[in-house]
């Protein structure tokens, strides 16, 4: 009896032994889950870090970006494309909002347009294509433009900034470019005077109001010279007159100015300085007679007549 007693109280404790290992080793089991669980959540918030923000919010980038025309040109529109993405697997970016800015003024919003564009809702890992209308600083003379694009949302009810850098390329001249301008060096004061002038329309649409601004010693007339409509990608030259309304050394400044997509150009072209003269010439019409004079003169015409009859008369009779 006491041998049986003993070999139940043998079993009892490998039966308990052996449910306490069970229990161990499943324990040991889910303990094990949970940490690779664990550790594989930290992988992924640790990449989310390196990123900017957790995975559990939404965050948005800019992917992509090009302009219209390949280039931005002095006084001409254009269009911005910016693609941006929601890197978020899990959250959706609401109230997303674009704007640029840029510091040199050389690129601003188009006409009846804002620098800021309103996108709306993005959802997780989706992408959005924003376009923004610009218009590009007659005075741009620079060959690149950098902008400053910032993106505003909110994600789980807090709000998030993001800003980025971009370059793009420019045609730094503008739009009608003067090749040569000549004026002569002497001229009759009161008489037209010849300048000349040789441009290149650099713009993709004509020009239609384009004149040289004349400053200085000239008449009216002289002062604003239309010039003909200056075709897209062409050259043109073209010949005006000035009229100097003073002698002597005299210093003209010539302007150019014209309209391109609603952008009022003044262009410097240059100062000249031409020697006027007096006008030493005389011809019928510079002269104005007096009505006395002119009756003097008939009279002394008349006398004159009379004279020369008396005179022939009194031969005549001599020689009879």
């Amino acid at each position: 009896m006491m041998m049986k007693r003993k070999y139940k109280s043998i079993i009892k404790n490998l039966v308990s032994f052996a449910v306490l290992l069970l229990l161990i080793c499943s324990n040991g089991l889910t303990a094990t889950a949970t940490v690779t669980e664990a550790t594989a959540e930290g992988l992924e918030q640790g990449d989310a870090a390196e990123e900017g923000f957790s995975p559990k919010q939404a965050w948005i980038d800019l992917s992509e970006y090009s302009i219209e025309n390949g280039l931005l040109s002095p006084g001409e529109e254009n269009v911005l494309s910016l693609k941006i993405k929601n890197l978020s697997k899990l959250s959706a970016a609401r109230g997303v909002s674009i704007s640029i800015s840029n510091d040199t003024g050389a690129v601003y919003p188009a006409y009846g347009t804002d620098n800021q564009v309103y996108v709306g809702r993005i959802e997780p890992e989706a992408e959005q294509t924003v376009q923004i209308p610009l218009m590009v600083s007659a005075e741009l003379s620079e060959d690149k433009v950098s902008l400053k694009v910032s993106v505003s949302f909110v994600s789980n009810d807090s709000q998030y900034d993001n800003s980025f850098s971009i370059v793009i390329p420019a045609r730094g001249e503008a739009t009608i470019r003067v090749r040569s301008l000549e004026v002569n060096q002497s001229a009759i004061i009161g008489k037209k005077s010849l300048l000349s002038i040789t441009m290149y329309n650099n713009g993709q649409k004509d020009v239609s109001d384009a004149r040289l601004v004349i400053t200085g010693n000239v008449s009216e007339d002289s002062k604003n010279i239309k010039l003909d409509t200056l075709s897209a990608l062409m050259s043109h030259s073209e010949d005006g007159q000035i009229s100097f309304t003073e002698s002597g050394e005299q210093t003209i400044d010539v302007k150019l100015v014209y309209s391109y997509n609603g952008i009022t150009t003044e262009q410097n072209i240059g100062s000249y300085v031409v020697s006027v003269k007096q006008d030493t010439g005389v011809s019928e019409n510079d002269y104005v007679f007096d009505p006395v004079i002119k009756s003097v003169g008939k009279m002394v015409a008349a006398l004159f007549v009379a004279v020369a009859g008396i005179l022939l008369c009194i031969y005549i009779v001599k020689h009879d």
